[in-house]
C-alpha cells in the first residue's frame, strides 16, 4: 500500500521535471536563462528603472544647486534628463543641434564612452528634422532595458553637451518652442561673458577647417557627377550581340533538358548525371 506521503511525492513528481525539483540541489542557477545580462533573460522592472531615474534627477538638482556662476537658464537645460517610455522599456534623450560636424563629433564620443566602459550596448541615434538628435537606449535581446543600458545612461550623463553645441531638449513635440528659447538665452548671454564669443569663434574655425577639407574634392567630384549624369551609355555592339547569342543558347539548353528530363526520367534535375550532360553538349 501506498501512504499518503508517497502518493503525494510522486503526484509532484509527476506535475514537474526532475531538474525543477532537485534542481536547487544540483546547481544554483536552475532553471535560470542563459544571461548574458545576468537578468534571467527579462528587462529590468519597471519600479527598478523607475527608481534610478529618480535617483539621477535628484543627483543633477544637487550638482546644480552648487552651481552659483550659471544662469537659471543653463540649471533647467541641466535638470533635463532620460525620458522612459510607457513600458519603460527604452531610454530616449532628445538634443537639439547647431553646427552637423559638431554632431559627427558627440556620436564619436558616445561610441567611445560606450566602449571605455566596455558596455558594448551601441545605442540607437537618429536625426530628426535636420535639427534634432535622439538616442535610444534599450537591449532587444531583453525586449526591454538591463543594467547596461542603465550604466551608460549615467555615463553618457556626464559629457559636456555645450562643448559640441547641443542642447538637451524636454518635449520631442514642442522643440520649436524650447528652440526660441534656447536663441534668446543665447543673445542675452552673448554680452555677460565671453563664453558665448569663445563658442563662436571655436564653430568659426571649426567650419572653416572642414570647409577646407570639402572644398579640395569639390572639383573632382562635381565632374564625376556631371559625367555620370550627362554621359551617353556606351555599349559594345560586338559584346552585345555576343551575350545575346549566348543568352538564346542557354535558353535553348534549358528547354531541351527540361523535355530530356520528362520524357526520360532523368535521375539528377541538378545537372550532374551523364544523360544531362550529354543533352547540354548534344552528345
Amino acid at each position: 500500500m501506498i501512504n499518503l506521503n508517497t502518493q503525494f511525492f510522486l503526484s509532484k513528481i509527476h506535475k514537474k521535471s526532475f531538474c525543477e525539483i532537485l534542481g536547487s540541489f544540483l546547481s544554483r542557477k536552475s532553471g535560470q536563462k542563459c544571461c548574458v545580462y545576468g537578468q534571467n533573460g527579462k528587462p529590468l522592472k519597471k519600479e527598478t528603472v523607475k527608481k534610478f531615474l529618480d535617483n539621477m534627477q535628484a543627483t543633477n538638482n544637487f550638482e546644480v544647486q552648487k552651481e552659483r556662476d550659471i544662469s537659471d537658464f543653463r540649471k533647467s537645460l541641466k535638470l533635463i534628463n532620460w525620458k522612459p517610455n510607457e513600458d519603460y522599456t527604452i531610454l530616449t534623450r532628445v538634443f537639439y543641434f547647431k553646427n552637423v560636424f559638431y554632431l559627427t563629433d558627440f556620436i564619436k564620443e558616445i561610441y567611445n564612452t560606450d566602449y571605455s566602459a566596455n558596455l558594448q550596448q551601441i545605442p540607437n541615434i537618429h536625426v530628426l528634422k535636420k535639427e534634432l538628435l535622439k538616442i535610444e537606449l534599450t537591449t532587444p535581446d531583453l525586449k526591454g532595458l538591463s543594467m547596461k543600458d542603465l550604466q551608460l545612461a549615467f555615463a553618457l550623463n556626464s559629457l559636456s553637451f555645450e562643448k559640441f553645441l547641443l542642447y538637451p531638449i524636454m518635449e520631442e513635440e514642442n522643440y520649436k518652442r524650447e528652440i526660441r528659447n534656447i536663441t534668446l538665452f543665447e543673445q542675452q548671454d552673448k554680452g555677460k561673458d565671453g563664453s558665448f564669443q569663445e563658442r563662436t569663434k571655436l564653430r568659426n574655425k571649426y567650419d572653416a577647417l572642414q570647409y577646407e577639407k570639402l572644398i579640395e574634392n569639390k572639383e573632382a567630384y562635381n565632374k564625376d557627377f556631371e559625367n555620370l549624369l550627362n554621359q551617353e551609355p556606351n555599349f559594345d555592339e560586338k559584346n552585345l550581340k555576343f551575350n545575346e547569342n549566348n543568352l538564346a543558347f542557354e535558353k535553348q539548353n534549358k528547354i531541351e533538358d527540361s523535355e530530356l528530363n520528362n520524357d526520360s526520367g532523368c535521375c539528377s534535375p541538378e545537372g550532374t548525371c551523364a544523360c544531362k550532360q550529354a543533352s547540354k553538349y548534344k552528345l
